[in-house]
């Protein structure tokens, strides 16, 4: 039988992937946008990406909004109050339940021939009420932010709602919220696996790769244009 430990360390496995896709997501959406901005990367250059993405409107426009829709629902699902959901209260609702099956020994058991630095394990301290009750409370204060993510999925994303209360969410929140569930999933990672994440790669790999597609695309347009003025 699975124990304890390891079913709370499998969920924050889960909870990583998801968060590492929305990064993704939110970082393509939120590059493809800056790549319109004059006062980021120059009229000349904004101009010339506007005009790329005008070319290949029925893709870009549609992967925009895709992203966008996703990393929007994903965000709120960190944060629904169910049980029956892998988010960040049924994760602190879990590891309280079970705090007693969350001790030193049961760290070492989970991680068996596993090598730790001998100072590692001499200040590892488990997770304890207190660090929930902290990590509540971080949420509850987060709770203005998180209720507009939540309105705005279930009315305008999950569903179509007639009469629709009108949220406004900012690029400064959704950054703030990204942090908070960063932070909430390497506390775990430190109590269950005395590691820390990199999220690098999350953001910038996905900014390189649009520009690439965009450099590309604009090589192909110029080419293009340089073979019909020969011809």
């Amino acid at each position: 039988m699975e124990s304890k430990f390891s079913l709370l360390f499998g969920n924050i496995r889960k909870l990583r992937t998801r968060y590492l896709r929305v990064l993704s997501a939110f970082y393509i959406y939120d590059f493809i946008c800056t790549l319109s901005m004059p006062n980021k990367v120059g009229k000349r250059k904004a101009n010339r990406n506007v005009k790329i993405f005008n070319d290949y409107r029925y893709f870009i426009s549609t992967s925009r909004e895709a992203c966008r829709c996703y990393f929007l629902i994903e965000i709120a699902k960190f944060f629904d109050v169910d049980n029956r959901t892998i988010s960040l209260h049924s994760i602190l609702d879990f590891a309280e339940e079970n705090i007693s099956s969350l001790t030193k020994k049961d760290f070492l058991d989970y991680h068996g021939g596993k090598m730790f630095l001998p100072e590692q394990l001499d200040d590892y301290k488990q997770l304890r009420l207190s660090d929930i009750f902290k990590l509540r409370k971080a949420i509850e204060k987060k709770n203005p932010i998180i209720s507009k993510f939540k309105g705005y999925r279930d009315q305008y994303l999950a569903h179509d709602d007639v009469n629709k209360y009108k949220y406004v969410i900012n690029l400064v929140e959704i950054r703030q919220i990204l942090n908070f569930i960063k932070k909430f999933i390497d506390v775990f990672y430190f109590y269950l696996d005395l590691s820390s994440n990199s999220y690098l790669n999350y953001i910038e790999e996905p900014k390189r790769e649009i520009q690439n597609l965009v450099d590309c695309l604009r090589d192909h347009e110029d080419k293009y244009l340089k073979n019909i003025k020969y011809k």
